[in-house]
């Protein structure tokens, strides 16, 4: 009767400690503009793990949410083409702090100069019109 109190014991015990209590929100915008960052993709990290855990694409106002959470430390990556990675340390989920609002995350824009390109092509020698075909003499 022991044993079987405590392996009930420490299953709920467990199953309490694994519960899934917190959520992350935030608005991803434009550092210039201010306006939202549409489908830009959201990273869930525990702290110290290379390897994402969850993620979301932001909806069309540039909103996310990351639901389910157990309690942690995590950090959250935000990345959007032609725009810089934005990393957020140190998020905590616990019984006190259930819900973290990152509130307006601002991207700046990664501009890259690339060197000129020059196009070259050369004219057809015939053309095919809807009636007839024409040569031309000169491609040019």
């Amino acid at each position: 009767m022991k044993y079987i109190f405590l392996i009930v014991t420490i299953f709920i015990t467990t199953s309490l400690k694994a519960q899934k209590i917190g959520k992350i929100t935030g608005l991803i915008k434009d550092s210039t503009s201010n306006i939202g960052v549409d489908y830009a993709s959201v990273g869930l990290y525990k702290t110290g793990n290379s390897k994402p855990i969850d993620g979301v694409v932001t909806n069309i106002k540039g909103e996310f949410s990351l639901i389910n959470l157990e309690e942690g430390e995590y950090k959250v990556t935000i990345d959007f083409i032609g725009y810089k990675r934005k990393t957020i340390d140190f998020i905590k989920i616990n019984e006190t702090t259930k819900l973290v609002d990152l509130g307006n995350i601002l991207l700046s824009s990664s501009s890259k100069l690339l060197k000129s390109v020059t196009v070259t092509a050369n004219a057809p020698i015939i053309e095919n019109k809807i009636d007839k075909i024409v040569l031309l003499a000169s491609p040019n």
